[in-house]
This record gives structure tokens, C-alpha cells and sequence, in this order.
């Protein structure tokens, strides 16, 4: 009933003081590599593009390739993409090369699909079908729907999700879960730009966009005073 509720076909743009996230899983031989872009605006998680890159048996996915993929579709929304450390050898030297960080994703997996259920039961999900391809959006639902929390020894917790035939290990709903996971948690530290370069320039026109949103949406006895 949650995935229900979370599908939308209204379209969404990103305005000044949305907070966006990056969830990434990475995966070049059996698996598929998945990104998902998240953006938090009001106590709303708006889901609004993604991509899943799917190797085939015989022409596995090259890292570099993938990189510049998720670049595409992040383009300069977001400065990092976190993901688990599986690959993060195979990577983080390509983002890098495109300016972008590779943000670790916590140390369980549980952590990041609890908070992710939570969000969802609450009904503050927003997938935004217009703006995801149709074969990505009907793969996470059924990647969702499959996953399964079982207790371990310990009190915690432990993530599963069956392999298709057809590929796919969890990946889209491990993105997923990871954006939600980090745009709801601690903003990741960027190093500043350097002044006089073209991202410090485009972060001063943000900032005084910004600046001037608020004024405009101040409430009218802040503006009378």
C-alpha cells in the first residue's frame, strides 16, 4: 500500500533550498548498476531521476562508462553519489575526474532500508513516474516488494533480495534507499570552490537566488518590520 501511495505522474523541478541526494549501487558483471536522485523539499522525499545500467552475458559494464552515465544524470545536481564500498576501488577515481565524491554508505544495510520503510509508511515518498523510465520504475517496485529484513544474533538486522534470472540483485531499491538514507541524514561536508572559478560563480548565483526566494516568501510581518 506504500509503493501505491508513493506513485505520482505529477512532474517536479528542483527550486533553490531543495536538499538532493545521489544513491548509487554499483555493480558491472551479474549485477546492474542503479542511481536514484532524491530531493527534500518541506518534509516531502521527491524521487525525479534515476538510471539503471544492466550488463549483458557476453559485454559486462566498464566503470568509467558507468561513471559518466550517473554524471549525465546527475549534472551538477549533487557533488557526491553514496554508495556501499564494494567498488568503490573501480570508482572513486573516475567521480573524482568529474568532480564528484564517493560518500560511504553505513556500515549496514539495514540502516538505510529502516529509514527508507519509515518514510514510506509515512507517506512522504514521491516517485515521480513522468521523469523515470517505465522499466526502471516497475523493477524497483518488484525489487521493493521482495526485500526482506530478517533478524540476526546480534538484535540487528539483515538485508536479502532474491537474484532474477534476468539480472538484478536489489540494485534500484538499494539506490533508492541510500538517497533517502543520506538526504535525510547529515548533509556531506564539500570542499568550497575556489574563488573566481566557474562552481564558485554558479554558488554565488544560487546564493543570491536564494537570498532572494526568501525575501519574497518571507511571512508579511517579517517584511513590515
Amino acid at each position: 500500500a506504500s509503493l501505491e501511495i508513493m506513485l505520482t505522474d505529477e512532474p517536479f523541478a528542483l527550486r533553490p533550498g531543495d536538499v538532493v541526494g545521489a544513491g548509487g549501487d554499483f555493480g558491472f558483471k551479474a549485477d546492474s548498476s542503479a542511481l536514484l536522485m532524491v530531493a527534500l523539499r518541506a518534509g516531502v522525499l521527491h524521487v525525479f531521476d534515476g538510471t539503471e545500467e544492466r550488463p549483458t552475458a557476453d559485454k559486462p559494464l566498464k566503470p568509467s562508462q558507468t561513471v559518466k552515465r550517473f554524471v549525465e544524470v546527475i549534472a551538477g545536481r549533487c557533488p557526491y553519489v553514496v554508495a556501499d564500498g564494494h567498488h568503490k576501488a573501480s570508482i572513486e577515481e573516475h567521480l573524482a575526474e568529474h568532480g564528484l565524491t564517493y560518500a560511504p554508505a553505513p556500515q549496514t544495510p539495514a540502516e538505510n532500508y529502516v529509514a527508507a520503510r519509515q518514510k514510506l509508511r509515512e507517506g512522504v515518498v514521491k516517485l515521480h513516474t513522468a521523469h523515470l523510465p517505465e522499466d526502471l520504475v516497475l523493477r524497483l517496485l518488484q525489487q521493493l516488494r521482495e526485500t526482506q529484513g530478517k533478524p540476526t544474533a546480534g538484535g540487528g538486522m539483515s538485508i536479502t533480495h532474491p537474484r532474477w534470472a534476468r539480472g538484478g540483485h536489489g540494485d534500484i531499491a538499494d539506490a533508492l534507499t541510500l538517497a533517502i538514507w543520506r538526504v535525510c541524514g547529515t548533509p556531506i561536508a564539500t570542499p568550497a570552490p575556489e574563488e573566481g572559478t566557474p562552481e564558485w560563480e554558479q554558488q554565488q548565483r544560487e546564493k543570491r537566488r536564494k537570498r532572494h526566494f526568501d525575501k519574497m516568501n518571507r511571512p508579511f510581518w517579517k517584511k513590515a518590520s
